[in-house]
């Protein structure tokens, strides 16, 4: 489908969630939960798991809002 399209409207609004927002709120590990989502449609899971990595140090709490907010929706 379009997933580079989506990739790009996705990091964009990653971007200015965590700039206004600031990279600990809970709604960017949302958002990057959004992106890994996409990279695993697109057969990438490598990705996804390299990102969450770079990430989790510093938003251990924010991703694991977003896993409880996944389990909740099944997913």
């Amino acid at each position: 489908g379009r997933h580079a399209e989506a990739e790009a409207l996705h990091g964009r609004a990653l971007a200015v969630w965590e700039q206004r927002l600031g990279p600990d709120d809970p709604r960017v590990a949302l958002g990057l939960n959004n992106l890994a989502m996409l990279y695993w449609e697109r057969g990438d899971p490598g990705r996804t798991i390299r990102r969450g990595r770079a990430r989790q140090d510093g938003m251990g709490e924010a991703f694991a809002l977003a896993r409880k907010e996944r389990h909740r929706l099944g997913q």
